[in-house]
C-alpha cells in the first residue's frame, strides 16, 4: 500500500477503511477484531531506515540488519518501523 505511506509522509488524512485494509494486508491477512475501529497511527508513527538510523546512531544498513529485532516490515521494497519500537530499542541499548 504505497499510497498509504505516501499520504502519511505528506501529512494527508487516510480514510478509516483504507487504514483497515492496510493493517489487514500488513498482518498477513489475519482478521482484525473490529473492522470499523480506527487505527491509532500518526503519520509520524511509521519511519523508514534513514530516520531509524538517526535515532539509533548507526547506518541504515545496520538498521536493516536489525529489522527483525525492531519488528520492521518491508513494504514495496522499503523497510518501515514503528517509531516507538525504535526509540525503546535505542533506550535499551544505551542502558
Amino acid at each position: 500500500m504505497e499510497a498509504v505511506v505516501r499520504r502519511q509522509r505528506a501529512g494527508q488524512p487516510i480514510p478509516d477503511r483504507v487504514r483497515h485494509l492496510f493493517t489487514y494486508m500488513s498482518t498477513g491477512g489475519h482478521r482484525i477484531d473490529s473492522p470499523a475501529a480506527p487505527l491509532k497511527q500518526d503519520r509520524d508513527d511509521l519511519i523508514d531506515t534513514e530516520i531509524a538510523a538517526t535515532i539509533l546512531g548507526c547506518s541504515s544498513r545496520h538498521v536493516r540488519r536489525l529489522a527483525a529485532d525492531l519488528e520492521g516490515e518491508s513494504l514495496t521494497g522499503r523497510w518501515l518501523f514503528s517509531r516507538r519500537t525504535v526509540e525503546e530499542y535505542a533506550e535499551a541499548r544505551s542502558a
